[in-house]
């Protein structure tokens, strides 16, 4: 990737904050993919394991929306 050339700094920067979104936003997918499966696969209660689950998935959103409003903030400076 350093032999890419940019018309312009911003251009540069720009690129390097979309790099960075999706490097944090496949993580997070991946994390959150992997949390769901060892709770399905741990041995808890069907009521137990559905309330840790939902709890997980509403953790998760939060920290994707924040993310996302990181990268909104980073994208516009």
């Amino acid at each position: 990737m350093a032999d890419r050339m940019y018309y312009s700094n911003e251009a540069k920067q720009r690129a390097q904050a979309e790099r960075t979104f999706l490097a944090m936003l496949f993580t997070g997918l991946g994390l959150s993919i992997g949390a769901a499966l060892a709770l399905l696969f741990a041995p808890a209660r069907g009521e137990d394991l559905r309330d840790e689950l939902k709890d997980q998935m509403s953790s998760a959103q939060h920290k994707f929306e924040d993310y996302g409003e990181q990268a909104k903030k980073a994208l516009s400076n």
